[in-house]
């Protein structure tokens, strides 16, 4: 599989827990593509903007596999879980062209900090 990682300079994440949540919501989001999705290849960004950080993966495999509509494994609840920990926006869902999109979008700062 290949990667492309990309990253703007100002995207730092200052607070450890919200690095620490972050780093584990993009690891679950890569082992899923490389355990599940037959991708063979893997986009990785991080950008700053308004104050907030986004963090995108991306793969070009099968996509998800879903039961009425619902994400039902383990892996996406506990990154969703990970998400509101640190008050950020999860959505995961189809990538243009196939494949999974997993973006999650936070400030540097857990919300009782960020306030």
């Amino acid at each position: 599989m290949s990667c492309v990682f990309e990253c703007d300079g100002g995207a730092a994440v200052s607070h450890h827990e919200v690095a620490n949540h972050a780093y584990r919501i993009a690891q679950e989001a890569v082992n899923n593509a490389m355990k599940h999705a037959s991708a063979r290849r893997l986009w990785i960004r991080l950008a700053h903007a308004g104050g907030r950080v986004r963090l995108c993966v991306e793969d070009d495999g099968v996509g998800l596999r879903s039961r009425e509509g619902r994400n039902e494994g383990m892996g996406l609840r506990i990154m969703e879980y990970r998400a509101r920990l640190i008050g950020a926006a999860l959505e995961i869902g189809p990538r243009d062209g196939g494949g999974v999109r997993v973006v999650c979008e936070f400030s540097g700062a857990p919300p009782e900090i960020a306030g």
